[in-house]
């Protein structure tokens, strides 16, 4: 499985030039955008560095990868874990990078002075790396049942449908309520909360990953 890490670290030199635009635009979004763009620089991070994780699995269907790839000495549950931590790893470094260049940010600004810094920092950034790990709990299955022009097709429909729900459940009754309950827990709750969802998103998704990589035929 370290064999699998290394190969897809490699296929990152393929999109250098998506890296280095991510890299070029955070710093530029960190040195004019100041405190308000913090928020901007964290979504706009994970959702490429999404993209970026994704795009490895693109590599390994061109020219019918996967008919070589199984023949060598791993199973088909440890290739669809390492797609898992290597999305996490990907995930992570972007993370840690908008993460450096907030506490950046907001020394020179003074942020920490003039909003609730803490309880707004972590928030921010615990929330965007949750959301991140979600987005990848449904893209990777997408993926892998669906490959690289059909999966972009079921992932856009799937988000359609989301925007959907989430307008009609602004709609249900209670929904006030129940965002007031949310706006009045700790952070503490909130973290336990969003580690518990989390985990049981990726624990389903990494299980209907490798039914799908089991059932598939090369």
């Amino acid at each position: 499985m370290k064999a699998l890490f290394l190969k897809d670290v490699h296929t990152l030199k393929a999109s250098k030039a998506l890296l280095i635009v991510i890299i070029g635009v955070t710093v530029l979004m960190a040195i004019w955008g100041g405190q308000e763009g913090v928020s901007f620089i964290v979504s706009y991070v994970m959702v490429l560095c999404a993209v970026v994780a994704v795009n490895a699995m693109n590599y390994d269907e061109m020219d019918n990868g996967y008919a070589f790839l199984l023949t060598l000495p791993f199973s088909r549950k440890q290739y669809v874990l390492e797609k898992y931590l290597f999305s996490f790893a990907i995930g992570f470094c972007g993370w840690l990078l908008t993460m450096i260049l907030g506490a950046v940010v907001a020394s020179g600004f003074g942020a920490e002075k003039s909003w609730s810094f803490h309880d707004i920092w972590w928030t921010l950034y615990g929330g965007t790396f949750a959301a991140f790990l979600v987005v990848q709990a449904v893209m990777i299955p997408i993926q892998l049942k669906f490959g690289g022009q059909k999966g972009k097709i079921a992932m856009f429909a799937i988000i359609a449908a989301g925007c959907g729900i989430t307008v009609i459940l602004r709609k249900v009754p209670g929904m006030e309520e129940l965002a007031e309950i949310l706006s009045e827990a700790t952070n503490a709750q909130l973290g336990a909360g969003s580690f518990i969802l989390v985990a049981a998103c990726l624990s389903v998704s990494f299980l209907c990953s490798v039914k799908i990589m089991e059932r598939k035929e090369f």
